[in-house]
């Protein structure tokens, strides 16, 4: 079994990682060595950090020339592959390994030839639920530097899975009793976050590939005026196979309490509803430059047709260098068509009934079963 020798919450200050076990729940006897640890570097890293702060205290009021570009759309939909590919254009910047992981100290700073190397060295070369390498050059999820930052996170679902619908209710789709006093927590961290990539990157654009937020692109949209969103989406059908996948590769190698596979097929089930009903509703209203969907086998099919067409829509000016990165990129990454994905008919049809909206709105058939898939 593939394990980690650090955590991703590895970035966390101690203070910040004590407050996320004790809204989560804690952690259970046998992931205590993960939290030591951490804890531990997070001491040693404490001094480093506070320079990184002060260095970095206008972040938060930095305003960005451009807006930011957010891919969305449900996990395991090919928003990986969308990034990579559109990372190529170097009018963008975007988060790279060291960023998520070490989200209070990715400044350059004399500790980094210390600190890099130990983190590149305990992490594996692809990632564990579809070999897509995690090469540290390669654009990265900002959502794992916000639970490392002890703000809202999906991926707490996974660290944290005792408390998985209420944490993903609240976290993803930031449904809290605490009302906007939470969503102004999750803006603050995330605001400061973005800010200092900007600073770290000057002169780029942020282009962002996050799922969880489908959910929360009206907060977005007040925190970034402007902000241009590609919405890529897949069969459902390939969404729940995957991501069903995705938790049982997972859970074991990130989760920091105790879980019950068997309530694997449910989470997912009962997830998706919520997350593709917001997107799809908050999308709508958005201007023609200010958003555009495909679909993952529109992208694999004819990758640079579905480039030009993002940017024709959200009126991103598309240099001919960016165009040869692009091609090399695709070229030295081919696209795989592995077998379709067959669920069970009593699997099918709890899908179907389950999604059965988004199915309709995306016009994918309900006897639709295909499996497109490689990096997503």
């Amino acid at each position: 079994m593939f394990s980690l020798r650090l955590h991703p919450l590895i970035g966390a200050r101690p203070g910040a990682l004590a407050r996320t076990l004790w809204r989560h729940g804690g952690v259970s006897l046998g992931r205590v060595h993960l939290v030591i640890l951490t804890i531990l570097l997070g001491l040693v890293r404490w001094p480093n950090c506070c320079i990184e702060s002060i260095r970095t205290r206008s972040a938060l009021s930095i305003a960005l020339d451009q807006s930011p570009v957010f891919i969305v759309g449900h996990w395991r939909s090919g928003t990986t592959l969308l990034h990579h590919v559109l990372s190529r254009d170097q009018s963008f910047c975007f988060p790279r390994m060291i960023d998520v992981l070490s989200p209070f100290e990715f400044f350059p700073s004399a500790m980094e030839r210390f600190t890099h190397p130990l983190i590149y060295r305990m992490l594996p070369l692809t990632r564990p639920m579809d070999e897509v390498p995690l090469h540290p050059s390669l654009p990265q999820e900002e959502e794992i530097a916000l639970a490392a930052m002890a703000a809202s996170s999906f991926y707490n679902c996974i660290y944290f899975p005792e408390r998985f619908e209420n944490t993903f209710r609240t976290e993803v789709l930031l449904q809290s009793e605490q009302g906007t006093q939470f969503i102004d927590e999750w803006s603050s961290a995330y605001r400061y976050y973005l800010g200092k990539l900007v600073l770290r990157y000057p002169g780029r654009r942020l282009l962002l590939k996050n799922p969880a937020n489908s959910a929360r692109i009206r907060t977005l949209t007040r925190l970034f005026p402007g902000a241009k969103f590609i919405h890529i989406h897949r069969n459902p059908y390939d969404v729940f196979s995957s991501m069903s996948k995705f938790y049982q590769r997972m859970l074991p190698i990130l989760a920091l309490q105790a879980y019950d596979t068997a309530k694997i097929d449910d989470y997912v089930l009962r997830a998706y509803l919520p997350l593709m009903t917001t997107l799809l509703k908050d999308t709508a209203d958005l201007k023609a430059n200010e958003f555009v969907a495909l679909s993952y086998d529109e992208l694999i099919a004819r990758p640079m047709d579905a480039v030009e067409h993002i940017y024709r829509q959200l009126e991103i000016p598309l240099t001919t260098s960016s165009v040869a990165n692009m091609n090399d990129f695709i070229s030295h990454s081919p696209i795989i068509r592995p077998p379709p994905t067959h669920l069970s008919v009593e699997l099918a049809e709890a899908v179907y009934r389950a999604w059965k909206p988004v199915f309709q709105k995306l016009s994918y058939s309900k006897d639709q079963q295909q499996g497109i898939v490689q990096m997503n």
